[in-house]
């Protein structure tokens, strides 16, 4: 399992740089009709079949695009995405790297990190929790 942070930079990549850019998302040329063809290995239940689907993907995208001599901004943003499949398949070797694409959930992460610890006594018990009426008081 992925630690949070990783699941929070994956999220945010794939939301904005291809299920949320429609430019990308409908693309149907090259790799990203390939691309197109893989979100069904996005669904669940994931199966062991699915992550090596996903995997493979990510190894053609790879070996294409580092074979050309140029690479387009198309292909530096298919790059991206494959990363974010990589650290979500776990085989992404620096899935930290990500934040710098995850830049709001970037931002909470620092902002948490930021926050006072909440001293135990602060908390409400599980007696008080179970006996609030929604008053906006504990009973």
């Amino acid at each position: 399992m992925l630690p949070c942070p990783i699941c929070s930079f994956v999220g945010q990549i794939l939301a904005r740089e291809w299920f949320g850019n429609s430019t990308y998302y409908d693309r149907r040329d090259g790799l990203w009709e390939r691309l197109q063809q893989s979100v069904n290995n996005l669904r669940q239940p994931l199966t062991v079949e699915k992550i090596e689907a996903i995997r493979k993907f990510c190894h053609v995208v790879n070996v294409r695009v580092h074979r050309d001599s140029t690479v387009m901004a198309d292909d530096s943003l298919l790059l991206v995405i494959t990363d974010a499949l990589q650290a979500a398949t776990g085989s992404l070797r620096e899935p930290l790297l990500l934040n710098k694409r995850a830049d709001i959930t970037d931002l909470l992460r620092v902002l948490y990190k930021t926050m006072p610890v909440t001293p135990p006594t602060l908390i409400p018990s599980t007696a008080a929790r179970s006996t609030y009426q929604g008053t906006g008081s504990y009973s």
